[in-house]
């Protein structure tokens, strides 16, 4: 027999300190791509989403949805949705953009 979501699992779920909890797991998720957890043209799995962001479905389905707006993810029709792929174009722009130091002082 499979395993039923419980049923707050569709319902909102809210964070005091962060507005609502999907605001809270988009941003998490939206640092974690930026930060390349996740490898370009990977597939974002929502169980393993929902584990990774102790978060529900409906939580996790509203945080991706805002996460397309910024290009980063991409929604594959009867596929789900993936990290947007690197274009070798985009390789060579990041290789083009100066490195910020990492002790907050400028180099000479």
């Amino acid at each position: 027999m499979a395993k039923r979501e419980p049923a707050t699992a569709l319902l909102p779920e809210t964070d005091a300190s962060s507005g609502t909890r999907a605001t809270a797991v988009y941003e998490r998720l939206h640092v974690d791509l930026l930060e390349c957890r996740f490898a370009p043209g990977e597939k974002l799995l929502l169980r393993v989403l929902m584990e990774r962001y102790d978060a529900g479905i409906g939580t996790v389905r509203e945080a991706l949805m805002q996460l397309i707006g910024t290009g980063l993810i991409q929604m594959e029709p009867q596929h789900g949705f993936r990290a947007t792929p690197a274009s070798r174009e985009d390789l060579i722009e990041l290789s083009r953009l100066p490195m910020a130091p990492t002790n907050g002082k400028a180099r000479s």
